[in-house]
């Protein structure tokens, strides 16, 4: 059978995003082609790398004359979905239509209604897709396949979850023709390789997708692929990509534990290419730093999100100031270049909260930061706690604005937002040399003066003082 694949990245390349100029490689989808074509199918793969038009996607499908139409999305592009699906059911009537990726797993019905398509696959897609083209090549019912909800006519047959995978050691490495890695910005502007060597996270915070996916599943989601399985991926890819300069681990935490760590840290050195990974804080400690401090880090990036807020949404207070400076400390000591993760919009969230999340990536000391809006996700704690306060509104991320009503988030989140990075410039000036005038001058910034006037007086900080060290914004 031949499979087409689309992937709508809408959003991360039309919002001023700096990081991203062309598109992104998705190493999750180079796996599940690899997956498919061992079944002995073939694959192609539009979206990400090779951003389409509707008119591209016209001309692909009439080119190609697949047999089933694969679509995977974020929550954010759901609106590109049920606008493709349209567009799809005129050119190809009859192909099967698949829906997938997080926002199918968190809310499969609501996926199956919004979008249109026949099936959405609720879980990791390798075991029910290939299952249900195997169904659909035999001529057989698609119906009571784990993992694949189905849609006829106004009827909708729910599924149980799709089964994980048990050992991620028996997926393949990723295709990395198919999902067109050399065409990717990754590969060509930025010269890395990203991979995941997990599933799943061990955390559940409130306004993340994977407290829904522990919901599902319990605490078997969480899977690490062996050290040794991860290494031979990317030797393999090193001998092939010869002038990469980074790897970029994207699993939400970079190890499961030390064992992990310890022995991927002996294996690693047939790669030896600098690591760019990211930890939660309280993975951070003297027993872990010494096995870190053997490979050749060349950033760590953690949460910091919204200022003495924990992962919940609840005050961590002093516990969690002090975590952030003990636990970054440990890190600069070892010479490694620190990005941290911030997080603005939460509703009752004020001005003062700002200022200490400012604070705290004062005493981290990055050298990039990435700021973001709090959006409410389906099924996350966050939506149910918050979910009367939205306004209607929807962006392509989370980068372009708050979704809640202005009533109940800080009024002056948008000046906090586009100034945050110049903020934290100014306050970690303005703490190293001690300067009381501008200390008290800055600090105004954060009290319930007009805007005009935080306006003015933040050109007049930034005239007085004089940025001792520069820090990078980015979009990950």
């Amino acid at each position: 059978m031949k499979i087409a694949f689309f992937y709508p990245e809408r959003g991360y390349l039309g919002t001023g995003n700096r990081s991203i100029w062309g598109g992104r490689f998705y190493y999750s989808l180079g796996v599940l082609a690899g997956v498919i074509k061992k079944q002995g199918h073939s694959v192609s793969i539009k979206g990400g790398v090779k951003t389409f038009t509707m008119m591209e996607l016209s001309a692909s499908v009439k080119r190609e004359k697949p047999d089933l139409i694969g679509i995977s999305a974020l929550s954010h592009q759901s609106g590109s979905v049920r606008n493709m699906v349209g567009k799809l059911r005129s050119l190809a009537p009859g192909v099967p239509l698949v829906f997938g990726g997080i926002h199918c797993t968190i809310d499969p019905e609501d996926a199956l209604l919004d979008s249109g398509a026949d099936f959405v696959v609720c879980g990791e897609g390798e075991k029910p897709l290939t299952e249900l083209l195997s169904t659909i090549e035999s001529g057989k019912s698609p119906a009571g396949i784990p993992g694949v909800w189905r849609k006829q006519g106004t009827s909708i047959t729910p599924a149980l979850p799709a089964e994980l995978v048990s050992d991620l050691d028996d997926l393949p490495f990723a295709d990395l023709e198919t999902a067109h890695f050399m065409e990717s910005d990754d590969y060509r502007i930025f010269h890395r390789f990203p991979i995941l060597a997990a599933r799943g996270c061990p955390h559940s915070c409130d306004f993340c997708c994977n407290s829904a996916w522990q919901s599902l599943y319990g605490p078997g989601h969480y899977r690490f692929r062996s050290p040794e399985h991860v290494c031979d991926e990317l030797q393999s890819v090193a001998v092939i990509y010869k002038d990469l300069e980074y790897i970029q681990f994207q699993n939400d935490v970079f190890f499961p534990n030390l064992q992990w760590l310890e022995r991927f840290v002996k294996l690693y050195r047939q790669v030896n290419l600098p690591l760019s990974v990211l930890l939660s804080l309280d993975m951070i400690n003297k027993d872990s730093a010494q096995l870190l401090a053997e490979l050749p880090l060349r950033e760590v990036f953690v949460g910091i999100e919204h200022g003495g807020l924990d992962r919940t949404g609840k005050s961590g207070g002093e516990d969690f100031a002090k975590s952030v400076c003990e636990r970054t400390r440990i890190l600069r000591d070892l010479g490694i270049r620190l990005a941290t993760f911030n997080m603005l919009g939460i509703p009752g969230g004020t001005a003062g909260d700002i200022y200490d999340s400012l604070l705290l990536n004062t005493h981290a000391a990055p050298a990039m930061v990435q700021v973001s809006y709090l959006y409410p996700y389906r099924k996350t704690a966050v939506y149910d706690r918050f979910s009367g306060l939205r306004a209607p509104l929807s962006y392509p991320t989370y980068f372009e604005g708050t979704v809640f009503r202005r009533k109940h988030v800080e009024r002056h989140l948008r000046f906090y937002f586009v100034n945050y990075v110049r903020l934290l410039e100014l306050m970690i000036s303005i703490a190293e040399k001690k300067d009381r005038l501008a200390r008290i001058l800055f600090r105004g910034l954060f009290w319930p003066l007009p805007l005009s006037l935080k306006r003015i007086l933040l050109r007049i900080v930034s005239a007085k003082v004089q940025i001792e060290r520069k820090v990078f914004r980015i979009r990950f």
